[in-house]
């Protein structure tokens, strides 16, 4: 920004009164417990713009969402959902409903015809909770956060689906 106000392309009063509080705001690749929170939101925008009852996102897709860099930051994740707003032709979702550059980015997950709802944490797979906790480095707190239940859920499904080390 400075060298704009040298530049003389944006202005000196402006950039001080901006520049008095310095805000930092890390990008979504470091804080990637808050995705889950931003797809949820940014669904509810979409169903608003599109008019469409997509409520839901497969485990896969939202998997993919996680493991994705996102140098485009929120409004990358923005466009990627209107995206599959865009193409879906259900009520879910799902891998083939991204785009290509998202897919490309990393491998696609072999289980892509499972669809779930989200909301329904009886339904969570043991792959999305596996990848979320390895997203989270093992922190539940965060990953119960991220697959949107609560941590006595999470510890629940880990028990039933045979989890190894400590539950805690």
């Amino acid at each position: 920004m400075e060298k704009e106000v040298e530049e003389g392309r944006f202005r000196e009063d402006l950039y001080y009164r901006l520049a008095m509080v310095p805000i930092f705001v890390p990008p979504l690749r470091e804080r990637i417990e808050d995705l889950s929170l931003l797809v949820n939101h940014l669904m509810e925008r979409c169903r608003n713009i599109f008019k469409k009852e997509i409520t839901d996102i497969s485990p896969d897709a939202m998997g993919i969402l996680l493991n994705y860099h996102w140098p485009g930051n929120i409004r990358e994740l923005e466009g990627v959902l209107e995206y599959g707003f865009i193409k879906v032709k259900g009520n879910f979702i799902t891998p083939v409903d991204l785009p290509q550059r998202v897919l490309k980015a990393q491998e696609i997950p072999k289980k892509v015809n499972i669809r779930i709802r989200l909301q329904n944490s009886r339904d969570l797979s043991k792959e999305l909770i596996a990848l979320t906790l390895q997203k989270t480095k093992g922190n539940k707190k965060k990953a119960a956060e991220i697959l949107n239940i609560s941590r006595t859920t999470l510890w629940k499904l880990m028990k039933i689906y045979n989890f190894p080390g400590p539950l805690d």
